[in-house]
């Protein structure tokens, strides 16, 4: 869930699910300030590169052992 991936108050807000106030915090905070918006976006994105190149690595793992699975079949 967002909780995988958000660090609350630093690559975004988590708030409790129904909680319109907090919600409503969040986003006056993040609307206030300007720079906090820029700071998490910039977080956000370093977070969901370094995840894709951690997942890509895996992928890439599984395939090769995958791989190294069939040759051993035909053998």
């Amino acid at each position: 869930g967002p909780s995988d991936m958000i660090v609350n108050g630093v690559n975004g807000f988590l708030v409790p699910v129904d909680d319109v106030d907090r919600m409503a915090e969040a986003i006056v905070k993040i609307k206030e300030n300007y720079s906090i918006a820029i700071e998490m976006g910039k977080r956000a994105k370093e977070f969901a590169h370094t995840q894709k190149r951690t997942i890509g690595t895996v992928d890439l793992c599984h395939r090769r052992r995958n791989e190294r699975r069939k040759c051993d079949e035909r053998i």
